[in-house]
């Protein structure tokens, strides 16, 4: 139990880290695109233009679609007479012109490529396409083509119906409910690891778009626990703005679990993050079955501390905290903190991240 929780800890922190500050991430606003691309029309053709000659073997396509390229992982397939070329992703434009053979790049508003014999794709009277897909994998892309054929599902049904057919093993559900937008999935199972050991099941999952706002939903798990511990259930639901223009990616999150454990965060207004949690008994025990004992935990809970307030350049999440929260974070976990509430409260002004936590005013 302990790895899934480390697991799925981490998952959470990152995602509120990036949720919290998501300029911290290199490639974001490509990350952003990708999750957007998830939930458009896929696969869906891309139009090409300008077919022009580079040097050797290098030819290039305009490309009428704002997508990511290769600097972030392209969701481009050439096809030639509907046949995907074999060698994606060549990022070196030498390699394309001098050895061809059906590689391609895709950069910026254009596809470099080379046929997939060396011809001149100018004159041998082949038919060059372009799909935008979202994975890679030639066999789960021709389900995917398959399955978008005659798939009538859209927003939200149609996004858990092509993340089943992405994540073969990882991702199941035993039935769909609605069309969409709106859907609701019911016995869901997850894979979190590579090797789909560690597995979680969840009674339900759903997703609606919110009411008179353009990209934003709100999802729900019910009843999410390990497959080996069916009573450890948790719950989580939370909004999220998947709308071009959006600065925040997720809103808000609430997680309910075993033992009246509890952690709700706010961040719908920009330059501020509300949080709430308590009840932490149960994290402590999955905590003390990986650590074995209560020294090892409280060097570990020392060295998160650190973490929180150290610099973003030295990996942590920067957040500037007084000695009061400070020694609360570094105690959270004893005797006399573990059953209370607390509150954390982020403001970005100026560039610098001001956080106060202190126990909640009626848990006193």
């Amino acid at each position: 139990m302990g790895s899934i929780f480390n697991v799925v800890g981490c998952s959470a922190a990152l995602l509120c880290h990036l949720a919290c500050n998501p300029t911290t991430h290199p490639k974001q606003g490509a990350l952003h695109r990708q999750l957007l691309n998830c939930l458009r029309s896929v696969p869906h053709t891309v139009g090409l233009r300008d077919l022009r000659h580079a040097e050797g073997h290098r030819y290039v396509f305009t490309v009428d679609d704002d997508l990511p390229d290769d600097s972030a992982s392209s969701t481009i397939v050439l096809l030639e007479d509907g046949k995907s070329l074999p060698r994606w992703h060549c990022r070196d434009g030498k390699t394309i012109a001098t050895e061809g053979l059906g590689r391609y790049v895709h950069a910026g508003r254009a596809i470099h490529f080379s046929t997939s014999d060396n011809s001149s794709p100018l004159t041998n009277g082949r038919k060059y396409t372009a799909l935008h897909t979202v994975t890679t994998d030639p066999t789960v892309f021709g389900r995917l083509t398959s399955w978008r054929k005659t798939a009538t599902t859209t927003g939200a049904a149609q996004l858990f119906e092509m993340l089943r057919i992405l994540w073969p093993g990882h991702f199941e559900y035993a039935a769909l409910s609605g069309t969409g937008p709106d859907a609701v999935l019911s016995d869901v199972r997850f894979a979190i690891d590579q090797e789909k050991a560690m597995r979680l099941a969840a009674r339900s999952l759903s997703a609606r778009p919110v009411a008179g706002t353009v990209g934003q939903w709100d999802f729900e798990i019910a009843a999410l626990a390990p497959i080996e511990s069916p009573r450890e259930q948790w719950s989580l639901r939370g909004r999220v703005d998947l709308s071009p223009t959006a600065d925040i990616l997720l809103l808000s999150l609430g997680i309910d679990g075993p033992d009246g454990f509890f952690l709700s965060f706010d961040h719908a207004t920009l330059g501020t993050l509300a949080a709430r949690f308590g009840k932490l008994g149960a994290i402590r025990a999955m905590l003390l079955a990986e650590f074995r004992d209560m020294a090892a935990l409280e060097k570990w809970t020392g060295t998160i501390a650190r973490l929180i307030t150290a610099p973003l350049a030295d990996g942590g999440f920067d957040l500037s905290l007084d000695q009061e929260g400070k020694s609360t974070l570094a105690q959270i976990f004893s005797d006399n903190m573990v059953a209370r509430e607390h509150e954390l409260t982020v403001r970005i002004a100026d560039g610098e991240r001001q956080a106060v936590l202190r126990q909640a005013a009626h848990d006193s």
